[in-house]
């Protein structure tokens, strides 16, 4: 029987973050290796790229995104993006320098480069990145039938909207995070 001594012992407190190597477990991007003029001649041919003004501002912040990870250690575009913390929360900020226009030229460059899957953020990136016309793009450009039928089944169902919009942009982050389409994912993406 234990005693009220042995009851009351503090418990060793374990780490809620335990550190580890920045690595990638699902297999990098086709795109890893691309030269900076590769990756943005491909960006066009997304079906989401606009055909207007815009797009030569998401040239741009997606430009600057590129040649700001090349400045970092690193054999490709991921782990360049492991190496410059590119799933922190402060790096925009400082490389726009706090300029509220630059910064929002990058989101859109950067929205752009996830959408071609340049590089792969860790879930922790979408804890503190709110581009929500992400998620709703990722849609159109990650298996839009399959999506359209999730949302229709949503919707026969009787799920509220909103619900439903957030259980897509999970599948969506999923998705962005493996490299995977929706319909490939398992388990075990949900740990990694």
């Amino acid at each position: 029987m234990a005693t009220t001594h042995e009851l009351s012992r503090p418990q060793a407190q374990q780490p809620l973050l335990v550190p580890r190597e920045v690595s990638c477990e699902h297999p990098v991007s086709p795109l890893d290796k691309h030269s900076i003029r590769s990756i943005l001649e491909r960006l066009p041919q997304l079906p989401v790229w606009p055909e207007n003004k815009r797009a030569k501002s998401y040239t741009e912040g997606a430009t600057r995104i590129l040649e700001w990870l090349a400045e970092h250690g690193g054999k490709g575009w991921q782990a360049r993006w492991g190496t410059a913390d590119g799933d922190g929360s402060t790096w925009m900020d400082d490389l726009s320098k706090d300029d509220r226009y630059q910064r929002s030229i990058m989101v859109g460059g950067l929205r752009f480069l996830l959408l071609a899957r340049v590089f792969r953020p860790g879930y922790e990136f979408f804890g503190h990145f709110k581009a929500h016309v992400l998620y709703d793009q990722a849609q159109q450009v990650i298996e839009p039938d399959l999506f359209t039928r999730l949302n229709d089944l949503g919707l026969e169902l009787g799920l509220p909207i909103y619900p439903l919009n957030e259980g897509e942009k999970v599948c969506a982050k999923l998705a962005l995070h493996t490299g995977k389409n929706v319909s490939d994912l398992v388990e075990e993406d949900l740990e990694s």
